[in-house]
């Protein structure tokens, strides 16, 4: 999956170095990964990035089927991620703030 996700998007391993970077100094998550506790947070955190990964194949698919096919898949992760964790309000804001940041942009594919 790490070919396919850097196949369209070339400065992929700049920008996760840039956010494990980020991510390893943030006190709030260091709270939380210490140990390798295992957490509903820790669980859903794989979840959210799913979901945020197949909600941009979804926005690059090039076919109908393979953009409902993600679509799909997108809204399993986040199922997953609701039943584990409640922070699912966060994801339903950014991904709301995406759409409209990418319509009144009019980056419409």
């Amino acid at each position: 999956t790490w070919g396919i996700a850097t196949m369209k998007n070339p400065p992929a391993l700049e920008s996760a170095v840039f956010t494990a970077f980020i991510m390893s100094v943030v006190p709030a998550h260091l709270l939380r990964s210490v140990g390798g506790g295992y957490d509903n947070e820790s669980v859903a955190t794989f979840a959210m990035e799913m979901t945020f990964w197949t909600w941009t194949l979804t926005l690059s698919a090039t076919s109908l089927l393979q953009a409902s096919i993600f679509g799909v898949i997108s809204g399993i992760c986040y199922f997953y991620m609701v039943a584990a964790w409640g922070g699912y309000v966060f994801v339903v804001n950014l991904i709301g703030v995406h759409t409209v940041a990418v319509f009144l942009l009019q980056k419409l594919p």
